[in-house]
């Protein structure tokens, strides 16, 4: 159902933010059940809105906040009967709050899933999102419908047990429902192989279109790679958030970034990276661009050490050949090719 392959859910489920997010997750619900009355406890309240980010979204956050909460403290024990829409309609006046609406009912009912961007679009529900004419009401429930759906599979039997083992402690405290959903919001960082690869196509083909002169034999690659990365963040930002696109980024955090190469460590700068800065947890892809089918080898040898699961940990290395007539790409998943695609220009330069 999902184009998420097991061994990336296995992945997720080791990340740094993963793994601090199950343990907030625990603590907020932790601090629900215990609250004497929600309304008024600040505890939880400051730990809940740091958790799911409610400050970030209201200019009149003190006034939506006391109504919020004010209502979570009505409804705490309404877990059999509350709704999405009895949610939606008493917290908000302009009935678009749906991700903080979704939010409070599962924190009532934890078996109720949550509502928010990565959600939708890992769902296939953002045309929905896009359709005036389909209430917000409905496509919740398209959510609900899609998760009942899900959970009986081979597939999300397969997530599940996964998480189980990871979080063996949690086990029996966190719902299926959630489980599923933890490995979802993580997938936010993730695109399947066939989309990366669109994605990477298309922004070459941007460099031929726009800046055909940069392909020639007097032009350095730099120019080429400064180019192709713009092109390359711009179509990333249509399909996941919060990455960096950065050429010649010399960093392993605050270390050097070495690989080792033919038994010996060597300090590197990649041409471009695609990641998330200040930690290895989201490391997407690590691009060597060459130009005028050069096969350098050592730059062959870099993008298949730095995917090999070392403490680089990219998920994808990508070797990037442009040539006057054509384009050759080579793909790297855990230091072995997996493909190479070669593409004819048919205006050559």
């Amino acid at each position: 159902m999902f184009d998420i392959d097991i061994a990336d859910v296995i992945e997720e489920l080791n990340n740094k933010t993963m793994k601090k997010s199950v343990i907030d997750y625990l603590n907020v619900n932790e601090l629900f059940k215990n609250s004497k009355n929600i309304e008024f406890d600040d505890e939880f309240q400051k730990k809940y809105i740091y958790f799911y980010k409610l400050n970030l979204h209201f200019k009149d956050f003190m006034s939506f906040k006391n109504k919020y909460f004010k209502f979570m403290e009505k409804v705490k024990n309404d877990k059999t009967n509350l709704t999405f829409e009895e949610v939606l309609t008493s917290i908000s006046e302009k009935l678009n709050d749906v991700s903080f609406a979704s939010k409070l009912l599962h924190t009532v009912n934890n078996d109720m899933p949550i509502w928010d961007s990565n959600i939708i679009k890992n769902l296939g529900l953002e045309n929905d999102m896009k359709n005036i004419k389909i209430s917000r009401t409905e496509i919740y429930k398209n959510i609900c419908k899609i998760y009942a759906e899900f959970l009986p599979t081979t597939q999300a039997k397969q997530w599940i047990f996964e998480f189980d083992k990871i979080y063996a402690k949690y086990s029996n405290i966190i719902t299926d429902t959630k489980k599923i959903d933890f490995i979802l919001w993580q997938s936010k960082n993730n695109l399947s192989f066939d989309d990366l690869e669109i994605v990477i196509i298309k922004s070459v083909k941007e460099v031929y279109a726009k800046d055909k002169y940069l392909i020639n034999d007097r032009v350095h690659e730099c120019s080429i790679s400064h180019k192709f990365a713009i092109y390359l963040e711009n179509n990333l930002k249509k399909k996941i958030i919060g990455f960096c696109t950065d050429i010649e980024y010399n960093k392993n955090i605050s270390n050097k970034k070495e690989i080792l190469i033919d038994d010996k460590v060597k300090e590197i700068r990649p041409d471009i990276i695609v990641h998330k800065r200040g930690n290895n947890d989201n490391n997407l892809l690590f691009i060597e661009i060459k130009k005028s089918n050069s096969n350098d080898m050592y730059s062959l040898c870099k993008v298949k050490q730095a995917t090999c699961g070392n403490q680089l940990n990219y998920k994808y290395g990508v070797y990037l050949d442009f040539e006057k007539d054509k384009f050759i790409i080579k793909y790297y998943k855990k230091g072995t090719e997996i493909k190479t695609k070669i593409v004819n220009i048919k205006n050559r330069i």
